[in-house]
């Protein structure tokens, strides 16, 4: 979504981004502490923002956010290179399949117009995005709960 304002798009990025961080590493089983993530989602976040400023193609943003992430990931949280791209590859695949459920079911289902949902105002782009973030958050932080409940009886027995 082409947002005017910025700090619609660099609100939703960061909160993305630290979901993304925090279902990556549950996916992948590595366990960080709530501050990591939230560090690196930031890091990753603001980057992100400021790569999607850039006078570039629309589109090609994906890609090196995706660089970006990995490296972050690599970096940061001291991950191998190949769980890094794995986490960022499947949290990425998770959550382009929740917005495109809830753009179906906002479209479809609810019978919004498709060009009210693509080129509204940018509170609206903004408001329309919300339901597949907290679902995604909801999923990520379901799955931080999940590795730290699991990691908790493990050590326990």
């Amino acid at each position: 979504m082409l947002f005017v304002t910025w700090y619609f798009p660099l609100a939703r990025i960061i909160l993305e981004s630290i979901a993304l961080v925090a279902l990556g590493t549950g996916l992948i089983r590595e366990r960080y502490s709530c501050w990591q993530i939230a560090a690196a989602g930031t890091g990753v976040g603001i980057t992100n923002f400021l790569i999607q400023q850039l006078p570039i193609k629309y589109g090609v943003h994906m890609p090196l956010g995706i660089i970006v992430f990995i490296l972050t990931l690599t970096l940061f949280l001291k991950l191998k290179l190949l769980k890094s791209a794995a986490a960022v590859l499947l949290s990425f695949v998770i959550l382009i399949l929740i917005e495109a459920l809830m753009m179906f079911l906002i479209i479809n289902i609810m019978g919004y117009a498709e060009e009210t949902v693509v080129q509204g105002s940018d509170l609206n782009k903004f408001l329309f995005s919300l339901p597949p973030l907290v679902l995604f958050m909801l999923l990520a932080g379901g799955m931080q709960a999940w590795l730290r409940m699991k990691r908790r009886v493990a050590v326990n027995c």
